[in-house]
């Protein structure tokens, strides 16, 4: 579901999920929560394009669908 980039980045922002068990339903509601509230807070630059972090929230949040 997930690359290894996408899960590198959201350890790295301090997702709270453990990537090394099966992700329970309960950690894509965490998931999409915090890819979506970073997405807002940092996810864009001031001339409103995606930064990187918001390129990549995009992806996690994209790849759930």
């Amino acid at each position: 579901m997930f690359s290894k980039a996408q899960i590198d980045f959201m350890k790295e922002n301090r997702f709270d999920v453990d990537f090394d068990k099966k992700i329970s339903d309960d950690d894509l509601i965490r998931i999409e929560e915090k890819a979506s509230n970073l997405l807002q807070t940092n996810g864009f630059d001031d001339n409103y394009e995606p930064t990187q972090v918001g390129t990549m929230c995009e992806s996690i949040i994209d790849s759930m669908d």
